[in-house]
């Protein structure tokens, strides 16, 4: 069984467009029951590939998104 935990990361959009891409943790040492934007407090929707957990976002001009995978 995998250790309970979490990874979180911020990420900016500097531009005046609307950015969208995708976060990859590698090599997660958990397994991810859920993942959240936490400025907003939403579910964000992610996949689990072998020991990466894949995120995508929509990131709104000159913004941040703050996202946290847990095991809990």
């Amino acid at each position: 069984s995998l250790p309970i935990g979490h990874q979180t990361v911020v990420v900016a959009n500097h531009s005046g467009e609307p950015g969208c891409g995708r976060v990859t943790f590698k090599n997660a040492a958990f397994a991810p029951a859920q993942c959240r934007e936490l400025l907003t407090n939403s579910p964000v929707d992610f996949s689990k590939v072998a020991k990466e957990v894949r995120v995508s976002l929509k990131i709104p001009p000159y913004d941040v998104r703050i996202v946290r995978c847990s095991s809990e």
